[in-house]
């Protein structure tokens, strides 16, 4: 489409708003003034604009570090920290959305760095902001002038944390949306956290599947590290993201990482110019955090600057787009232009056939299959191997080496190419291959641990056995007798009997039937079965601040509340656990008037107290932690307190029940009836 029948969608879309505007108002024309600077003898002025069709405003490498000498107090230096002067041009803006290009929050994304730095300056579009994510915001290596770069920060949690659900899965990080008649792609450039960047990788395939799904006239994507950049810090692995793009007639793509300006004209994947079809890549490292320098001229680069901050604003068009960079106030550089969108071209041509395949076994389990590329009318996106007929890899190259593979067995491979658009090529002709037997047995396993975990179950872990193909499994024996067959390095045995020794062994087999060495024996012995102790209480009582003297010692319930504030004390008195081991501890109270909360339980500081003289005044305080809570409680129905962390050996436990409800829980007390009296059930072996 001509500049001319740009021009004639545009003058067709709607109303025109007469006049010069502000520099990032939501709309602006196709057509390309020059530029005039921008403060009181410098001013932007834009053609009238269209009022359907949305403006974007994108840049990456944006918010110092708090810490950074040169934040200071978010106001940057002369050449660092300038996200609030980039965020100004911002906010109020009337923008559409606000296109984050990763490492958004130096030094790694913090969530408290983003919350003293990021938030006071780009953060006020927060709510329009749609985020990639950068390589910085998966840091966690500490250091003096870093903000929150530590174990906390692992998975880029501070990132996650800040921007929430308008970051996506924070397992991937990538995902998509529509703005305007426009399909925008948001990937992650940080490929081991996405789980890979690579056609048959998740990352790759979903973008396949979305660019199928969202079939529009105008397509943009954005992600942080470039593949291309005259900053000296791309890198080919994106060469991916690119095919697949490409393939599917997307028209933008926008990236950080090199904190430059930079515009390539359109390119295809192998970095030729295609002013047909080709991907146009801007560089907006710009968002304020400080310049970095270009390097070397890259091939098809149109336009450099490496020391202005700024944004670039994109007007999305139903059937093109118009670019301007802004700098930020008292600078000069800015850059514009206008394109055309490359509409959607149906591929229905499938590949041909990959050709001279050839498969050879180079060890019994394993199959070296290689093959001559195929061709396509757009680009080869894929390969997919068939092993008798049942796909057994995806790659994107012309090899693959079958690691599943049984020994002494005949298979036949053939392999078929795919596209972008889902076409797939008929299979190639097959190659008939044999693998060789497998006489060699695995390694015995070593490490063998033995662990009882109760008088009826044993936990056995070992280090994994080796094989020249593959362990298969593994035997567990018991005194002498197979007792599992489990394929993982561990097992837990729950025929055992209490206050028994067990002997075990373990042997590794492989899939030829080939059997291991016997491991080193573990011995173990499990324990007798727990005897259950139970106690009533030794003393309770509740205590209330409104009637500070008074002793309810005698009460046949329990109360605690926020208003007026009342605690209840319990007093037990554990005996018979001999020395031995605790296995758990119970506390039982019956409600008897519900509340919205049953109150939270503490142990007391050690305080004297006597059921019958202990009052508001003389009560004793608590100690440590919470020890349990309870939540919701209903009259009639009995509730339990796991007490395991506290009772742990014979004595006196005392222990208090306090509230800030204002809807009291009342509970059974030993003066009342017997059968809603508190209890303490002591497990112990």
């Amino acid at each position: 489409m001509t500049d001319v029948q740009l021009r004639r969608v545009a003058r067709g879309a709607g109303a025109r708003v007469a006049g010069a505007l502000l520099l990032c108002v939501s709309t602006v024309t196709a057509g390309v003034l020059g530029f005039v600077p921008r403060d009181a003898s410098h001013a932007v002025t834009l053609a009238p604009a269209a009022v359907a069709d949305p403006v974007v405003a994108a840049a990456g490498d944006i918010a110092c570090d708090p810490k950074n000498s040169n934040f200071k107090a978010g106001l940057g230096s002369t050449s660092s920290c300038h996200q609030k002067a980039v965020s100004d041009l911002l906010v109020n803006a009337g923008l559409a959305a606000v296109l984050d290009l990763g490492d958004n929050q130096y030094y790694c994304g913090g969530f408290d760095a983003f919350q003293q730095s990021y938030a006071l300056s780009w953060g006020r579009v927060k709510d329009i902001t749609k985020p990639a994510v950068g390589n910085h915001e998966y840091i966690t290596a500490p250091a003096a002038d870093r903000t929150g770069c530590d174990s906390t920060n692992a998975g880029a949690a501070g990132y996650y944390r800040y921007f929430g659900a308008a970051a996506g899965d924070p397992t991937k990080g990538y995902y998509s949306y529509d703005v305007g008649t426009w399909h925008a792609i948001v990937l992650n450039s940080s490929c081991t956290s996405a789980g890979g960047c690579g056609p048959t990788s998740p990352q790759g395939k979903w973008l396949r599947a979305d660019l199928a799904a969202h079939q529009n006239f105008c397509t943009l994507a954005y992600w942080h590290i470039p593949l291309y950049s005259s900053g000296g810090r791309a890198s080919s692995t994106y060469k991916t993201f690119w095919d697949a793009l490409y393939a599917a007639d997307a028209d933008l793509v926008l990236a950080g990482h090199d904190h430059i300006y930079e515009r390539f004209a359109p390119q295809d994947p192998s970095g030729a110019k295609d002013l047909a079809r080709g991907l146009r890549e801007f560089v907006v490292g710009t968002g304020g955090a400080n310049h970095t320098s270009v390097t070397g001229i890259k091939p098809n680069s149109e336009l450099r600057n490496s020391d202005t901050f700024g944004v670039l604003t994109l007007t999305l068009h139903p059937t093109g787009y118009d670019w301007r960079f802004v700098p930020e106030a008292g600078k000069i550089f800015t850059d514009s232009g206008t394109a055309a969108c490359h509409g959607v071209r149906s591929d229905t041509v499938a590949p041909s056939a990959p050709t001279n395949v050839v498969a050879q076994a180079t060890a019994p389990g394993q199959v070296s299959v290689s093959w001559g590329a195929a061709t396509d009318d757009v680009a080869v996106l894929g390969y997919r191997v068939l092993r008798n007929g049942s796909q057994v890899g995806e790659v994107a190259t012309t090899s693959f080496q079958d690691t599943t593979a049984t020994p002494a067995t005949i298979y036949s491979y053939s392999v078929v190419a795919y596209d972008a658009a889902g076409n797939v090529s008929a299979p190639s002709a097959s190659a008939t291959v044999t693998t060789a037997p497998d006489t060699t047995a695995p390694t015995a396993p070593t490490g063998l641990a033995a662990t009882a975990q109760g008088p009826g179950r044993v936990d056995l872990t070992w280090a994994a056995g080796t094989d020249n193909v593959r362990v298969a499994g593994y035997d567990v024996l018991r005194d002498g007798v197979v007792v599992g067959t489990p394929t993982a390095t561990s097992f837990s045995d729950v025929t055992t009997q209490p206050v028994t020794t067990y002997r075990y062994q373990v042997r590794a087999r492989d899939d030829s039937g080939n059997v291991s060495p016997l491991s080193a024996a573990a011995t173990v012995t499990t324990p007798d079965q727990p005897s259950v102790l139970t106690f009533a209480p030794a003393a309770d009582t509740y205590v209330r601040a409104d009637q500070a003297s008074a002793s309810f010692g005698s009460q046949p319930t329990l109360q605690v509340d926020g208003s007026p504030v009342k605690h209840t004390l319990l007093r037990f008195a554990v005996s018979g656990v001999s020395g031995r081991q605790v296995a758990s501890a119970t506390l039982t109270l019956h409600c008897t008037d519900s509340a919205g909360s049953g109150g939270v339980l503490y142990r007391t500081d050690g305080g004297a107290w006597s059921e019958t003289t202990v009052t508001w005044a003389s009560q004793p305080g608590t100690a440590g932690t919470p020890v349990g809570t309870l939540g919701k409680v209903v009259a009639g129905q009995a509730y339990q307190v796991d007490v395991g962390s506290l009772v742990d050996k014979d004595g006196v436990y005392d222990l208090m029940l306090t509230s800030t409800a204002s809807d009291g829980a009342d509970y059974g007390s030993r003066e009342g009836s017997a059968a809603l009296a508190p209890r303490l059930e002591v497990s112990a072996r």
